[in-house]
């Protein structure tokens, strides 16, 4: 029997306070163990819920057992990546790298500094502005660059990492090395402010703090570094100009490959319990123009793996629109917790190995309850299941090879094209209709792949 939900009233959780936040049973008035059909005001059905519903989970033996092989790989996949680009899922409050950012009272100062009107040039403002807070920022700035234009002490600097590195070192003296090795790092800020904008009449001091955002800050913030991997497909970025299989994809094909009984069963499962979702995204994805971009044939194209990570409310917000994602565990140990939680519908779900959740992860706003009275090897391998739209305007895998192929070419032999950066990776503006282009792609029998920018037409 499958327990119909009504929600009556989609709850007010503004993004400004809820993003980024870590979740609590308070926030919930129902966690469900059993299977369930849960219905938005309109009388959509937003999200299905089915206890023990995967039967040759990832995959299991003729005995129904998880192969201790299976189970290895997914646990390898799980830790294979540290990463820092889980944005608000990683949570608000900055606790990883404190030395490679700046803080939020320093970000404020550049985004006021730099404003188009009404830009801060009052010295003591900037100065309460900057004090303001002191914690770390999710933006960073560049250690190469601070170091060259001679901001920081870099013997000091040297003399506190070769007490961290040194291997007699007590844990107690290596800590205080570190702290203090961070504090000498983080002094480029106020000797850059000190030095170039202070000194500087009001009228220059909008200039002077864009250069200063220009040259140090960096572009892509980092937010808390978790154990939160990717399998399949990543499309094109305009940072990394080619579609491309992810790395842990590549190092164990084999094993990837051979778990397609697990992605079509949570397929199927999508296909049965939502019917019209699943001819409307089975009809967008079928068309992609490689196999291995959906799973082999399925409904979806990339895979979220999670190990241990109790993720902070967040929205999933490169996945397809109008699309679902599909959620089940991996377990090991006892524990308990890590309810997948929905605070604008005011409830949640016990997802255990054996369960599949599909929901709108995109538009509600979404997160996990703590880990709790766990045995010490207490493990949560969460798979996300998903669907990324700019995935079907890739070309065929080959094609974005080339395209890959093609930068690593420039930054050996078209360095005339480059930004002057050191670590320049090969990209310019209009490169995919420059004669280079056309010229790399004849002379690799290339000819097919398409000259365009970003969107494959």
């Amino acid at each position: 029997m499958v327990r119909k939900v009504q929600i009556e009233k989609i709850q007010e959780c503004p993004d400004k306070e809820w993003l980024g936040r870590w979740p609590e049973a308070s926030d919930i008035d129902e966690i469900f163990h059993e299977d369930v059909d849960v219905y938005l005001p309109s009388g959509e059905l937003s999200i299905v819920f089915r206890v023990g519903a995967l039967k040759s989970t990832l995959p299991l033996d003729k005995g129904g057992n998880l192969t201790p092989e299976n189970h290895q790989y997914w646990q390898w996949v799980s830790k294979d990546l540290l990463t820092d680009q889980r944005g608000n899922a990683a949570g608000r409050d900055i606790v990883s790298n404190p030395e490679i950012r700046v803080t939020k009272g320093q970000w404020e100062f550049f985004l006021r500094a730099t404003r188009a009107k009404k830009a801060l040039v009052d010295l003591e403002e900037a100065r309460m502005i900057i004090a303001s807070d002191s914690k770390p920022d999710r933006n960073t700035y560049y250690i190469n660059k601070v170091e060259a234009d001679g901001l920081v002490d870099l013997n000091e600097i040297k003399k506190w990492d070769a007490i961290v590195r040194k291997k007699k070192t007590s844990p107690a003296e290596k800590e205080e090395a570190k702290a203090n090795r961070n504090v000498a790092k983080l002094k480029w800020f106020n000797n850059w402010f000190e030095k170039e904008w202070v000194p500087a009449t009001e009228e220059n001091r909008v200039a002077v703090a864009k250069a200063g955002r220009k040259r140090y800050i960096t572009s892509q913030p980092r937010a808390n570094r978790c154990l939160s991997n990717v399998l399949g497909t990543i499309d094109r970025t305009g940072r990394i100009p080619y579609g491309r299989l992810t790395a842990s994809t590549i190092k164990r094909w084999d094993e990837f490959e051979a778990n397609q009984p697990f992605y079509h069963e949570i397929n199927d499962l999508l296909k049965e319990t939502m019917p019209d979702k699943f001819a409307v995204l089975d009809e967008r994805f079928s068309k992609v123009k490689d196999h291995r971009y959906n799973l082999f044939g399925t409904a979806f194209t990339t895979i979220t793996i999670n190990n241990n990570f109790r993720v902070a409310y967040h929205r999933d917000g490169n996945n397809a629109q109008g699309a679902v994602a599909a959620v089940c565990v991996m377990e090991q140990g006892v524990y308990e917790g890590y309810e997948f939680v929905f605070p604008e519908l005011g409830i949640g779900f016990d997802i255990r190995e054996g369960d599949v959740f599909v929901g709108d992860n995109q538009g509600l706003i979404h997160g996990m309850l703590p880990l709790k009275n766990q045995s010490e090897d207490a493990e949560n391998v969460m798979f996300v299941f998903y669907q990324r739209d700019r995935i079907t305007m890739m070309e065929d895998l080959e094609c974005e090879n080339c395209r890959k192929e093609f930068m690593a070419y420039a930054v050996v032999n078209l360095t005339h094209k480059g930004t002057g950066e050191p670590k320049w990776a090969g990209s310019w503006e209009g490169m995919w209709i420059s004669p280079e282009w056309n010229e790399f792609k004849e002379n690799n029998k290339m000819e097919r792949c398409s000259n365009t920018n970003y969107w494959c037409t």
